[in-house]
This record gives C-alpha cells, structure tokens and sequence, in this order.
C-alpha cells in the first residue's frame, strides 16, 4: 500500500468527515482508517470543517462522502476518492480522481460481459473499474485483517441467533425492517429465540456474532432484488462464523457464501450442513474474504487513482 502512494507521490491519505457515529457510513470510514493505521500507512481521520483544511498537503489522497463534504476543498492539487460526491468534481482535473460505488448485480453483470471492466489495474476481490466514468464498484467488506481473522465456530446446537447491526426502514422501502420480522417468525417456528443486539460497543460485535446460531446477514427486498451485499456478510466470516445470506444476487456475486433467494431457504440450507462441513467451510470462506477486507480496498482505491494518473 506505502508503494501505491511513492507512486502517486502522496505523502498521507486524509480519510475527510464523520469522525463521530452519527451516521451509518462512519463505520466506513473507520474501517478505512484502522486498517491503514494498523498497516502503517500514513493516514489522518478529520472532521467536515474549514478547519481540517489545515493539515492537507500537496498530493494528499482524500476519501469522502457526499454527506460529509461541506468543507472539502476542490482543488487539483490533492488527488480524490470521492462516494457520491459528482458535485465535487468540477475544476478537479480527471487524472486527480475516482468515484467508488458499491458493487450491485446490475454492476456485477456488466463486469461479467466486459461493458465496464475495460482497461483497468488489477484489483483484488470482486470489482471492477470503469474507465470511462473513473468508478471503481467493489463491495465495503470487512474492516478486519486477515492475520487478525478468527477461528471457525459452529453454533449447530445453540438457540439463539443475536442480530447485530440496524433494524430499519425508509420511505423507499430499502430497509430490512420486513425481513427481519420474518427472520424472527421463522426462527421461533424452529425453536430458535432472536435478540437484537442493539447498542452495543462495536468492540463487542465479534462475540456477539460467534455466539449465534447462524449469524446471518439478513437483507431486506431491496438489497436483495438489486444484489447490494451488506458489510455483514463480510465481517461474520472473518470473524470465524458461517457466512450466509437471504439474497440469490449476492450468491452469485459471491458463491462462497451459503444463500438462498428466501430467509426459509438460506436457513435451511445452514441447517443442513454437518457441523465438521460447516467449519470446513468456514475455512474455505475465509481464504476468499482475505480479499474482501479493507486492506485489500484501500488497495484497490490507490491502484486506481495510480492508473488515471499515468493514463
């Protein structure tokens, strides 16, 4: 990674906004930053102020979003990882920047017939940059190292499944509020109690999704129809639990990871695993996410910014 940016001649990466959970996309922008303070690599987390603009130097590579981006400074003397953030672009010279998207099954079909993968760097993990528009697609991942991935569990004979993460919805009816209800009818149907574990310290998450009988990464309809695969799927399995899913798009995307285009048909696929497969394949699952994690993203990102600026 240090190598990416002698060759951009960057001398630190500026990970811009959101330094307090008051958003979703903070845990982005955390794993971002832990795995490259963790790396070594020279990197700062600043607040969306006039402030922040203080510390930038000359060449300084800066992620954002666009939710975080009032103070950003638009300026071709820094090159730009930019999520959502097309209002940023003008006056910045094309070879300073990239947009990055998460990837989706419109996105991975398009890679699949070679309409975006043009001519590229090569990336790890599942993605894809297209050229044309300067956007990388590749999924959030898991915010854990793979020297820090932790031994396969197998719950096959516990009774609660601990659900870690947000429960909610919106007025487009992109959340998983309706698909969690219907998780927790099903697993009471079987004998298996559901908690939400709402609340807790992110540092506890871990031991939560170890103590659970699946540990599943529930999607709601719109995830799943349009093949939007949560960091959750990810972060269980580093985190040595079964990897699974309610959503046939991400299945394809990602064919390690044991689905089903419904909440009865993942869990039944999981209740017929052996426990010794089911660590076996746990195993397995982890030898694909070590390309999945944020150390492998950021990666990706200044792979990126190096190709569009020896284009």
């Amino acid at each position: 990674m240090k190598g990416w940016l002698t060759r951009l001649n960057a001398g630190k990466v500026v990970v811009w906004g959101l330094k307090f959970p008051n958003h979703t996309h903070y845990f982005i922008h955390r794993g971002f930053y832990d795995a490259m303070r963790k790396l070594g690599v020279p990197v700062t987390w600043v607040s969306d102020s006039p402030q922040s603009q203080r510390i930038l130097d000359v060449g300084d590579v800066i992620i954002a979003v666009n939710v975080a981006s009032s103070w950003l400074p638009r300026s071709s003397r820094f090159r730009y990882c930019l999520h959502n953030c097309d209002d940023c672009i003008a006056g910045i010279e094309p070879s300073r920047y990239i947009r990055l998207q998460v990837m989706t099954e419109a996105i991975f079909t398009a890679m699949a017939t070679r309409s975006v993968q043009r001519a590229s760097p090569t990336l790890e993990g599942v993605s894809g940059f297209d050229s044309t528009t300067q956007t990388l697609y590749q999924s959030w991942g898991t915010p854990t190292l793979q020297q820090d991935f932790r031994p396969p569990v197998c719950n096959a004979y516990k009774n609660t499944e601990f659900f870690v993460g947000s429960i909610w919805n919106n007025d487009l009816n992109q959340g998983n509020e309706s698909a969690v209800t219907e998780y927790r009818r099903h697993l009471r149907q079987i004998g298996l109690k559901f908690v939400h574990a709402k609340g807790i310290p992110e540092k506890w998450s871990p031991l939560f999704v170890r103590q659970s009988v699946f540990g599943a990464a529930i999607v709601g309809d719109w995830q799943r129809v349009n093949g939007y695969t949560p960091c959750r799927l990810f972060k269980a399995v580093s985190w040595g639990q079964l990897g699974s899913i309610n959503s046939a798009s991400s299945g394809r995307q990602y064919p390690w990871a044991v689905h089903g285009a419904t909440i009865e048909e993942a869990v039944n696929r999981i209740l017929s695993l052996r426990p010794a497969d089911r660590l076996e394949l746990i195993k397995m699952q982890q030898s694909y996410v070590a390309s999945e994690t944020y150390e492998q993203k950021v990666g990706n990102i200044l792979a990126c910014l190096c190709f569009v600026s020896e284009s």
